[in-house]
């Protein structure tokens, strides 16, 4: 009997290819698993670091916004101040996956009235390579109620935002005549004045609607105040004063460019009186002046200096945010906007220029009209010891309430 090898063979040979494309097969496998397991791991390692990014940032966040919380400008129990916003040492923080250590910075900027933030949070990942954000920003150095002022239309405001449409200057009682004008009758006057609603001018004085002569004048506008109690007035005397007013008149020596008559009228209240005085001015010369306002006539007895303790005799003091002196218009004072200031400093302490908004003793080259150029009047003593005009109150940041010496200046 005849047998045939060949298939055997054949057979053999096709087992051995199997085997190869199997170890192959694996081979390409077992890459593809490593392939798939390295970019699990680096997946892994990218969300980590992407949450403890996002965590460390949220955590600068923090710092930042919790110091933009401040409530005072000065230390106080209890509340954070702006005084409080200083370097914080190293803190740590213990994460979801990790632990940071945030640190904040803010650097001496020397103007008083912001601060720089730069914050640094640190951490270790799971491979021990350190990682950090920062972040910076900046935080101004104003009280966070004073946002609510930018909607409050007041009686000398800014351009910002102009009561009613017109010049701040021009008084609330005045009404608007729909023309780009309008017309207010000071108390007692015999005349009205017409305003231009955009530059707060009078341009026109008349005693009738059709009777009307074309002028050149600024109004200089403000309020006197008494505090003429027994006792040396404190700085809320200033700020909230309530004794009985009596009657004076307020007068202006214009003096430049030449002397000139100053036409003023007032309207005596239970505890003010209100005055409006109308100064004339030369479009040909600038159409600008200088002078002094004072208190004059009535019941007023001025003291005769800054020693005079009479009982009988009174002082006026102007609200200026200026002691302890008389700057010109023009020259450095000392102290930042809104706070009272001096005529002398130094560095850090922030300066800035005198100007006639801020009720010097001598109003110096004025342009345009101006109002709330107040007075206190105070007794000038109590027989034994000379009163003195009294400063901002620091228990009310929002309200400047500094007072100093007018009548007699010095």
């Amino acid at each position: 009997m005849i047998r045939f090898r060949g298939h055997r063979c054949l057979q053999s040979g096709s087992r051995g290819v199997s085997l190869i494309e199997a170890l192959v097969a694996l081979a390409v496998m077992a890459f593809g698993m490593l392939g798939v397991v390295a970019m699990q791991s680096s997946m892994r390692q990218n969300s980590d670091i992407a949450k403890q990014r996002s965590e460390a940032t949220r955590l600068a966040h923090q710092a930042i916004e919790s110091r933009r919380t401040f409530t005072v400008m000065t230390n106080t129990a209890g509340r954070l101040a702006w005084a409080d916003l200083i370097d914080q040492a190293p803190q740590t923080i213990v994460g979801t996956n990790a632990s940071y250590v945030r640190t904040v910075t803010i650097p001496d900027l020397g103007s008083g009235r912001s601060k720089n933030l730069i914050v640094d949070v640190q951490w270790v990942d799971r491979n021990g390579a350190s990682q950090s954000v920062r972040l910076a920003s900046s935080i101004t150095g104003s009280l966070p109620e004073l946002a609510v002022a930018v909607g409050i239309p007041a009686w000398g405001g800014t351009l910002t935002r102009q009561p009613r449409g017109r010049d701040a200057a021009i008084p609330p009682a005045a009404v608007d005549q729909g023309d780009g004008t309008s017309t207010f009758t000071p108390p007692g006057a015999s005349v009205f004045w017409v305003f231009n609603n955009a530059t707060g001018f009078i341009e026109k004085s008349c005693t009738s609607p059709t009777t009307c002569t074309a002028v050149y004048l600024r109004l200089l506008a403000g309020f006197v105040n008494y505090a003429t109690g027994p006792a040396q007035p404190l700085p809320a005397d200033a700020e909230t004063p309530t004794s009985a007013a009596f009657a004076l008149d307020v007068a202006v020596d214009a003096t430049d460019p030449v002397p000139l008559t100053v036409a003023c009228f007032k309207d005596l209240q239970p505890h003010y009186v209100a005055y409006f005085c109308a100064v004339p001015v030369d479009p040909l010369a600038g159409s600008k002046w200088s002078g002094r306002s004072y208190l004059t006539g009535g019941t007023l007895s001025v003291a005769t200096s800054a020693a005079d303790a009479s009982a009988s005799r009174h002082r006026v003091c102007r609200y200026t945010p200026v002691r302890g002196c008389h700057p010109a218009v023009g020259s450095v004072i000392w102290g930042a906007a809104g706070s009272t200031a001096s005529c002398t400093g130094a560095s850090p302490t922030p300066n800035r220029k005198m100007s006639n908004a801020e009720h010097p003793l001598d109003y110096l080259d004025l342009t345009q009209s101006l109002v709330n150029q107040n007075f206190l009047v105070i007794p000038a003593g109590d027989g034994t010891t000379a009163f003195s005009c009294p400063a901002d109150d620091t228990a009310t940041p929002l309200l400047q309430g500094n007072t100093w010496d007018h009548q007699p200046s010095s």
